[in-house]
């Protein structure tokens, strides 16, 4: 179940975290990997029998680049996973300074856009796109202003490309993690307190997930935004409750 054998699968800010584990649980699952990032991958592409190609999803001629080496490599493109991402602390809507929240943006959304579309054009009919939102669209919080509002679109922008390219026979979806245990991920005793498994996710775990909806078993499911939280939107854990009442 869940065979990527002879899938050929392009995965962005594959350097660590999510992205490398998602390249891992790929190549295992039988896929031809492209690992994609701006920092150096070229060991860990080698280590699982990929490719590596230095990308800078926020600029469209790389991510045109990124797809075509990944087709021109493997004569195809099957699956594309656009994970990369970036997250400013400290960014508050009353900052005079833009920058971050056009960074973000060029990062988190504008990446996105480019990799839907680069992808979708080499796929010809068939083929599966996921996303990495955030738990941020449901969820938001002081001093990340700039990250939730660059991930909270990626959720309607997966819908609209799932209907758009549906002709084409291509699902698009995303999952939108909680925090998790990455180098961008914010973990601090509140992340592990507030879930009620009284932890922060795996890499793995998130990556299990995106194997799922890149994989032909899931050919049903279409312009979803799959929410890994491990419950946390359920509401308060006692040792939430605890806290807040000892704060008192």
């Amino acid at each position: 179940m869940f065979s990527l054998d002879d899938k050929v699968a392009v995965i962005t800010g594959a350097a660590g975290g999510i992205g490398f584990a998602t390249a891992t649980r790929f190549a295992a699952a039988g896929a031809r990997v492209v690992l994609a990032d701006m920092a150096d991958a070229q060991a860990k592409a080698t280590e699982i029998g990929g490719i590596f190609v230095r990308t800078d999803v926020s600029v469209e001629a790389e991510v045109e680049a990124l797809m075509q080496r990944a087709v021109d490599e493997h004569g195809r493109l099957d699956i594309a996973v656009n994970n990369a991402g970036m997250m400013i602390v400290g960014n508050r809507i009353m900052d005079e300074e833009s920058d971050a929240y056009r960074k973000q943006f060029e990062v988190n959304v504008m990446g996105v856009i480019y990799g839907i579309r680069q992808a979708a054009k080499r796929m010809g009919t068939g083929g599966a796109i996921v996303n990495t939102a955030s738990l941020a669209f449901q969820r938001s919080g002081s001093g990340i202003s700039g990250y939730v509002i660059s991930k909270a679109p990626i959720v309607n922008l997966t819908r609209c490309a799932a209907i758009e390219l549906a002709p084409q026979g291509i699902r698009v979806n995303a999952i939108c993690p909680s925090t998790t245990d990455t180098a961008m991920g914010w973990v601090n005793n509140y992340a592990r307190i507030s879930s009620p498994l009284g932890r922060v996710a795996r890499p793995e775990e998130m990556a299990a997930v995106i194997h799922f909806l890149a994989s032909d078993d899931a050919s049903w499911v279409n312009g979803e935004a799959i929410v890994a939280d491990g419950a946390i939107m359920c509401g308060p854990t006692p040792a939430l409750q605890a806290a807040a009442n000892a704060a008192e």
